[in-house]
């Protein structure tokens, strides 16, 4: 029994070439990207530096340049539909290899098996955190705004206090 095992797991090696293949289980995520160049089955998706899956496939979707991602079961739990992908490629602001990462986990509902997410470059992460502190400090700007406006039409709506009569200017 053992030695047929080892005749199986032989055969195993032989038929892949002698390497071994390692097959993700999990959920299958689309992460659409303007330029998908370089990137190849079996690159990895990390987060937080740990490798919790990899590219299965680049093809394209509609039109779009898509990295097909798998992403094992047990992280894709902790992942939601708003979840935010880095799309890292060697250069200036890539690092030195590619990788897709997770940049934030999301807070909306569950990540599921064929969804598809658009994906950024870490040029474009930090132009999108910029327009996010921007918006947020628009919207309490209007706020305050709004805020000061009603206290200003309430204090136009108060009474006038009487005044005492002006003093008659003197003869020239």
């Amino acid at each position: 029994m053992r030695s047929s095992l080892l005749v199986l797991s032989a055969l195993g090696l032989m038929s892949t070439g002698g390497t071994c293949v390692r097959q993700v289980v999990g959920v299958e995520v689309g992460v659409q990207i303007d330029d998908a160049g370089g990137f190849q089955p079996g690159d990895p998706v990390e987060w937080r530096g740990v490798r919790i899956g990899e590219v299965k496939e680049v093809t394209l979707d509609g039109g779009r340049p898509t990295i097909l991602c798998r992403i094992e079961e047990k992280h894709a739990k902790s992942l939601r539909a708003d979840a935010q992908f880095v799309v890292r490629t060697p250069g200036l602001l890539g690092g030195d290899r590619r990788a897709v990462e997770v940049a934030k986990p999301g807070t909306g509902p569950a990540l599921e098996s064929g969804a598809r997410v658009q994906g950024v470059t870490p040029g474009g992460l930090l132009q999108n955190q910029v327009q996010e502190a921007v918006g947020q400090a628009a919207r309490e700007a209007v706020k305050i705004v709004g805020e000061a406006s009603k206290e200003f039409e309430k204090a136009l709506r108060q009474p006038a206090a009487p005044t005492a009569p002006a003093a008659p200017a003197p003869p020239p």
